[in-house]
């Protein structure tokens, strides 16, 4: 019998506000892995306060993404890195989502992160696991090459040698797309929690920036960018792990 009900704690970074598809996607995948599981929403931006965190047992903490940097001069940057330390030397489980990947690798690994000279890693791309992560919870029962959706610009682009820091997986463009820091501290650069529609929904919104930036050289190639996008289900099956193997019973 479970001592408490479980918890996720969710930061969202988003400067405009929390964005409610952002939260739905969440909670669409937690909630029928336990009826019981709470989400709970804060903003970094706007309304989060480490006070406000109530460590239970069954809790884990999820970092998401953002439209700012992690490089820029924002006020509640320091307050949110503060944070990631309490988690991190607490043992809560902490998982971080792009930016939050981002944060986390800068805040506890001392990576640098920047503009990826590769240029934008956006849509449907081969994540490959390396030998540390074939064996790590989090990719349990995941293929070692599998399928995630992406949107950066941002990378990891230089992470500092650290026993303690472990590269999970990679892909062609970029060869920091999930850390093992510690016990309990797991990030991931592309996005388990989000469906195809949303990056199609992304590269509509976005066509005329990602044109004049090169990433389609012509209508054609967004098209065709467009015809290929899918499921990736082996991706979403990192924050069924990250519950049931970090979080619940730690």
């Amino acid at each position: 019998m479970r001592l408490c009900r479980p918890v996720i704690y969710f930061v969202s970074c988003r400067t405009k506000g929390v964005q409610g598809r952002e939260v739905g996607l969440f909670r669409s995948i937690f909630q029928p892995l336990d009826p019981n599981i709470e989400v709970h929403v804060k903003s970094a931006p706007h309304n989060f306060s480490v006070d406000e965190f109530i460590q239970t047992r069954n809790s884990g903490v999820i970092i998401g993404g953002s439209d700012a940097s992690v490089y820029d001069s924002l006020p509640w940057l320091p307050k949110l890195q503060s944070f990631i330390k309490y988690c991190h030397e607490s043992h809560i489980p902490l998982l971080g989502i792009c930016f939050g990947h981002q944060l986390i690798a800068t805040t506890l690994a001392n990576a640098i992160v920047d503009k990826d000279p590769r240029g934008r890693e956006f849509g449907r791309v081969a994540v490959d696991l390396t030998v540390a992560g074939m064996f790590d919870e989090l990719f349990l029962d995941i293929p070692e090459r599998f399928w995630g959706l992406a949107t950066h610009r941002d990378s990891v682009v230089r992470l500092p040698q650290n026993p303690d820091v472990k590269v999970l997986a990679e892909t062609h463009h970029n060869g920091v797309q999930s850390l093992a820091i510690g016990g309990k501290t797991r990030t991931v650069q592309f996005h388990p929690e989000c469906l195809a529609e949303d990056i199609a929904s992304r590269a509509r919104a976005r066509q005329a920036a990602l044109m004049a930036e090169g990433f389609f050289k012509n209508e054609a190639e967004y098209a065709d960018f467009l015809a290929h996008l899918a499921e990736t289900p082996d991706a979403r099956k990192v924050l069924g792990n990250w519950y049931s193997k970090l979080v619940l019973w730690r």
